[in-house]
């Protein structure tokens, strides 16, 4: 045994030499102390001196004494002299106030793509950090957040940077090189105070002014570099306190000079540009604003010098333009001068053909027409009478599947639509009259009077024989459970007591060709009493929609209610579970006859009865109107309550539909639905984020929706 002990001890030592040196010590790490510092965040601290934050969202803030010394966790006297390099794992956006700060023996840190924020203090004071990579997401840096780090010898803020806190990168005492690459606006109050040799800094030419004693006591800076024009130098606020070293400095504009730009219309009436080539460009960024001192949103970045605005442009506005153009990393150069260019719309009427397809159902095509984003289908029961729309589609062609009446004539014309919604003429006419195949079977479903599913239909003309399917689920495998010539079949066989089952049923010819299948029944096998067939009593229509009523039948609790248009034969479920013997249906159209049948459905909510043997009938007597352009108020910022939007009443909106953006996003979001009265509270907004807002009114039909709207809407930002 002491052998075999001796043996075993011998092959692991072995097993661990041939390691590298790395991968042993990785196996050896372990915990000394863990713990929560945030909401959902945990730290970790190993025997190797690795701190590693992990979890979501932001850290906990950590007080700080007069000696700078951190009051988290890891920095107690017992754990502050271990931890000499800090993980931070992807899923943190916040690093808190002071977190590392006195963490004197850190020498390595690493920070995930995600971080949003660095918290004040953050690594004040980390004297052996001679390297730092800041990710492109970090948007703030707070105060004091690099101040004596000691060995760092170069530092970058990222090209995300918007806000900066003072004194950022101050006191570092061998900094020589710093890159400010961000959209920073205001270079903060001693950002650089006190680095004594830093002799090379990069500034962006979103920079507008920079705070007192920024470079104080910075004798050694030599060349600013500044990526942008002489103009917009010479155009910063630089505070005259404590600034002298960089009054003293060679300051180099690298910036590239601004495009000439010149405006027109292309062959459908869009607002074009073009501009000369800039020496040293990568790429150009083009502008626009519905004023020529308004708010310039950016609409495209192309690599040519022409460019097109096809989208978001109403016929007949002006619009502004400005272009600038970027290196290859990026760095921007001068505005060029404004060009307002006014969009001319140019949409012809589109050539429609019209046919049938395989089911005999109207179909129609025609031609592309240029400069249109998507087309709207009407149909009318005459060549001169009320047409109502029927579909808005993007393609060139359009079946109509609903609505139908075997053997009637239907007439159609359909117009182009531009981006902003503006219509063309309408085409002509075109007639189409509607061939039903040879058609399904209409299938009630009931129980006998030992509770087994039995199934009854009406004879379909010209049928030979029927097949009955059934399954187990609506959406399920349907098997062939008969062949016959009969109109009617009871399932006796492989059933189970208490199981529903799903039945649909199609016609046969002679020759085997096939109708399509009957709309599923549910019956369920067992002994809950089947509702009597009920008996209808009226259709009453009026402006909102049709009113039905019947009378209760015996062993119903609720009702399903089914509807044909125009006489057809084909009967559609238009609502379920139905309570009392009402039903008001208002999903109807004006000028359409509809009829109505009802069946009752048991206490098991499954078992159905039979269909009542005959129908009402009721035809819409008024449309919905379409609601008025709805005009905007105001959006505006309440800090902690989101954004409260505003806008005008618009004859015929009942309600309203509220849409949002991301600005500078294309697209609209449905933000909110059916929206009463002239406002919206949106508290959803993400903190920091600029939205922009539009509305449309909805008709009291629930559906019709302004027909034009503010493409433009607008802008606010979430404080």
């Amino acid at each position: 045994m002491k052998k075999r002990i001796q043996s075993i001890l011998l092959a692991v030592l072995m097993l661990l030499s041939a390691l590298p040196l790395g991968m042993v010590d990785t196996a050896y790490a372990a915990a000394l102390a863990s713990g929560k510092c945030g909401d959902s965040a945990t730290w970790t601290l190993d025997n190797t001196g690795t701190l590693t934050i992990s979890g979501t969202g932001a850290t906990y803030n950590y007080d700080m004494d007069d000696d700078g010394n951190s009051a988290a966790p890891w920095c107690t006297k017992a754990r502050i002299q271990r931890v000499n390099k800090v993980v931070v794992n992807s899923g943190i956006t916040e690093l808190g106030y002071s977190m590392f700060s006195n963490c004197t023996q850190l020498t390595s840190v690493s920070l995930p793509s995600g971080l949003k924020r660095i918290g004040s203090c953050l690594f004040l004071g980390c004297t052996r950090l001679s390297t730092i990579t800041i990710p492109s997401s970090v948007t703030t840096i707070e105060s004091n957040a690099f101040t004596h780090c000691d060995s760092i010898t170069a530092i970058t803020l990222p090209g995300g940077l918007r806000t900066m806190g003072d004194a950022v990168c101050s006191q570092m005492a061998k900094l020589t090189t710093a890159t400010v690459s961000g959209g920073v606006t205001y270079l903060s109050n001693y950002a650089f105070n006190d680095c004594p040799s830093l002799k090379t800094i990069t500034l962006p030419n979103t920079v507008k002014s920079i705070g007192i004693c920024a470079f104080r006591y910075d004798t050694a800076l030599k060349d600013v570099y500044f990526n942008g024009s002489v103009t917009q130098w010479t155009s910063i606020q630089i505070a005259g306190e404590g600034n002298s070293a960089l009054y003293n400095a060679d300051v180099h504009c690298t910036g590239l000079p601004a495009p000439t730009v010149t405006g027109g219309n292309d062959a459908q009436g869009r607002p074009t540009l073009k501009w000369n080539a800039v020496s040293g460009a990568a790429k150009y960024e083009v502008y626009r604003a519905r004023s020529k001192d308004g708010d310039y949103i950016k609409y495209s970045t192309v690599t040519g010098t022409s460019y097109t605005n096809i989208s978001y442009i109403e016929n007949g506005n002006t619009y502004y333009y400005k272009v600038r153009a970027l290196d290859a990393n990026g760095t921007a150069g001068a505005w060029s001068s404004v060009v307002s260019v006014t969009y001319k719309q140019t949409l012809s009427a589109p050539t429609v053909t019209g046919g049938n397809d395989s089911q005999g159902r109207p179909t129609l095509k025609w031609n592309a027409v240029s400069g249109a984003a998507k087309y709207e289908v009407y149909r009318a029961r005459s060549k001169d009478g009320d047409y109502i729309k029927y579909s808005t589609v993007t393609g060139t062609s359009y079946t109509n599947t609903s609505y139908l009446a075997n053997g009637t004539t239907y007439y159609y014309k359909v117009r182009a639509l531009g981006s902003d919604g503006t219509a063309g003429p309408d085409s002509t006419p075109v007639s189409v009259t509607y061939k039903a195949p040879f058609g399904a079977p209409l299938v009630t479903g009931s129980k006998d009077s030992q509770g087994r599913p039995a199934l009854k239909w009406d004879k379909v003309t010209d049928a030979a024989k029927y097949e009955v399917y059934r399954a187990r689920s609506k959406d399920g495998t349907y098997s062939l459970m008969s062949t016959q010539s009969a109109t009617g079949y009871t399932n006796t066989s492989y059933l189970a007591n208490g199981t529903t089952y799903y039945y649909k049923v199609r016609a046969l010819k002679a020759n085997g060709t096939a109708s399509a299948y009957s709309s599923v029944v549910t019956i369920t096998y067992g002994t809950v009493p089947t509702p009597a067939a009920p008996a209808m009593r009226s259709a009453k229509a009026d402006s909102a929609g049709i009113t039905v009523s019947w009378d209760t039948a015996a062993n119903a609790v609720t009702y399903n209610v089914y509807r044909t248009a125009d006489a057809g034969s084909s009967w559609t479920q238009v609502a379920s579970s139905v309570k009392g013997s009402s039903y008001k249906d208002t999903t109807v159209q004006k000028g359409v006859k509809y009829g109505y049948k009802v069946r009752g459905v048991a206490a098991d909510g499954k078992t159905l009865g039979p269909m009542s043997s005959t129908g009402v009938t009721a035809k819409v007597t008024a449309a919905s109107t379409t609601p008025d352009y709805v005009k905007l108020k105001s959006a505006k910022s309440d800090p902690g309550n989101g954004i409260l939007l505003t806008w005008e009443s618009a004859a015929d909106a009942k309600t309203y539909n509220v849409y949002r953006k991301v600005d500078g996003a294309s697209g609209w979001t449905l933000l909110a639905s059916s929206v009463s009265g002239t406002s919206y509270r949106d508290t959803s907004g993400k903190r920091g984020t600029t939205y922009v807002y539009t509305v449309r009114g909805v008709a009291a039909d629930g559906k019709t929706l302004s027909r034009t709207y503010n493409t433009d809407g607008l802008r606010a930002t979430v404080r």
